[in-house]
């Protein structure tokens, strides 16, 4: 009923999953219709969403200052999980779909355990931190991006330690892994309003 903020695709390409400014989370066929009701349990807009690897589980991130994990017909699992202080802009699952990664406009990046609603660890430099995503290639690294256009690097075994990656050309609003062995898409915008296209990035075995 309002703006989209977030969409991804299952691992298996089947499904897709949005996350709108109308605070529900929706799932949808290849064609586009819808598979279930509308997901209730945010309170704000919903700013990102994401399938684990194995397909079976959502992660959604909000302004209510929550992130929340869904089965795949839709059900919440536990409670909110909370703990950021300002908007949650991004949620992310780890390669083998143990761990998610939270980002937040309060400049922390937390990292959970799914299925639990405590987080484990958290990456403070008070920072305004965009989109966080597992990087493909260590799944132990988280990487960030900062809305200055900055990508650091962050592996948990280090907390204290963010590695700069240098600038980017645009500010990464958005960001998701369709296939950890095969491509990475990145959904950048220049301007909060503004939306570009998905942009595939094929690694050297494409």
């Amino acid at each position: 009923e309002k703006e989209v903020n977030s969409v991804a695709f299952s691992p298996d390409g089947n499904w897709i999953v949005s996350g709108s400014n109308d605070s529900t989370v929706r799932l949808w066929d290849i064609d586009g219709n819808p598979i279930t009701q509308p997901w209730r349990g945010h309170e704000k807009e919903v700013n990102s969403v994401a399938f684990s690897p194995d397909g079976n589980w959502i992660v959604s991130a909000s302004n209510d200052l929550t992130v929340r994990l869904w089965d795949i017909h839709g059900n919440p699992i536990g409670q909110p999980w909370r703990g950021h202080e300002y908007w949650v802009n991004s949620a992310a699952f780890s390669p083998d779909g143990k761990l998610i990664a939270s980002g937040s406009l309060d400049g922390t990046v937390r990292l959970w355990r799914c299925g639990w609603q405590e987080w484990l660890q958290v990456c403070c430099n008070r920072l305004h931190y965009h989109p966080v995503f597992q990087n493909p290639e260590n799944g132990s690294d988280v990487e960030i991006a900062h809305q200055t256009c900055q990508k650091y690097v962050w592996n948990p075994q280090c907390p204290k330690q963010l590695n700069n990656q240098g600038k980017q050309k645009e500010k990464a609003f958005s960001a998701a892994l369709e296939d950890f062995k095969q491509a990475v898409q990145v959904n950048f915008t220049s301007h909060w309003k503004d939306r570009l296209a998905w942009q595939s990035v094929p690694t050297e075995n494409q």
